[in-house]
């Protein structure tokens, strides 16, 4: 995980880069700079949940809010990254390349990045979702654990809900 922000306070998704954009067309990234250290998170994956299917009790991992597609980041969300960069930022080799991104805005809007999202024009989702599974070193499970999670933040707020199953 690698959080970059603008230096400029700057929204930079405008440069293209072959069927995606990328933050200001890498490898020459002098407009972001890097907030914080590179984070590995172990034994954890990132899975896309199927929409949720039960009936209330609300606040549960089966009857949590339905993210739209475009607001996921799993395993195979989003399918068309529309923003990415390198880490180290500013390397022109970067060791590390993040296509699954998350922009807020100045305002603190959070938006998942995909070109669904930027190519429709679309305003905030309500709701986007990131998902999770527990892991035991780089072997996906082949069918889904029993404590997954989904972390799910609003758009315009901010807040962050946790279901886990």
């Amino acid at each position: 995980m690698s959080i970059v922000a603008s230096k400029g306070g700057t929204m930079l998704y405008a440069t293209p880069l072959g069927s995606s954009f990328t933050l200001d067309a890498a490898p020459n990234q002098a407009a972001l700079t890097q907030v914080g250290k590179l984070t590995k998170i172990e034994n954890v994956h990132l899975k896309t949940f199927s929409a949720p299917t039960a009936t209330p009790p609300p606040d549960t991992f089966d009857a949590r809010p339905a993210p739209a597609l475009t607001a996921q980041i799993g395993d195979t969300t989003p399918a068309d990254p529309y923003l990415s960069f390198g880490y180290p930022v500013g390397s022109s080799s970067p060791q590390y390349p993040f296509t699954k991104v998350i922009q807020f805005n100045p305002r603190g809007e959070g938006v998942v990045d995909n070109s669904n999202y930027f190519a429709s024009g679309a305003s905030l989702t309500p709701v986007s979702e990131i998902g999770i599974e527990p892991t035991h070193g780089a072997s996906v499970p082949g069918s889904l654990p029993p404590n997954v999670a989904a972390i799910q933040f609003t758009g315009l707020g901010g807040n962050v809900n946790i279901y886990r199953r």
